[in-house]
């Protein structure tokens, strides 16, 4: 299930923005649904539409706050690599395809430091991000009482 969700908001997110941001925040409480309350694909997709539509912008908010540092470090690597490679490019007009590819390794190089360091980043976030989520899920959804044995 959370394979499938998250192909249809990676699909979302490559047409446009916006779609992948309205099903990641809509489907936020899918995963957790189908796990606490035993639920299919299609009850928990439509359970976490359902909580999530009257208070959509709270669950976005909650969703930004809980993974910030992520969407900054995010933003802070999109600069850093078109930074790379517009030096790379070299100024307008004077492209010179052999001097790129003898530099593309260089590219590659810190396109991976970026991406590792990125991944790091959302390894020490995955924490919090999840505490917070799974609190706002108690709090839409209720704690269902533990059955005897």
């Amino acid at each position: 299930m959370f394979v499938v969700t998250g192909i249809l908001e990676e699909i979302g997110l490559a047409l446009c923005i916006l779609p992948g941001v309205f099903l990641s925040t809509v489907w936020a409480f899918s995963l957790p649904l189908a796990a606490d309350r035993r639920l299919g694909f299609g009850e928990a997709v439509q359970g976490s539409w359902r909580a999530v539509m009257p208070r959509f912008f709270a669950v976005l908010g909650l969703l930004a706050l809980a993974f910030l540092p992520v969407v900054i470090f995010s933003a802070y690597s999109s600069v850093r690599m078109v930074g790379h490679t517009m030096d790379l490019l070299g100024p307008l007009g004077s492209l010179d395809f052999e001097g790129v590819r003898e530099r593309l390794p260089e590219l590659t190089r810190h396109a991976g430091q970026l991406g590792l360091q990125q991944q790091w980043v959302l390894l020490l976030n995955l924490p919090f991000a999840w505490t917070a989520l799974m609190t706002a899920y108690e709090d839409l959804f209720g704690v269902r009482p533990r059955s005897p044995g």
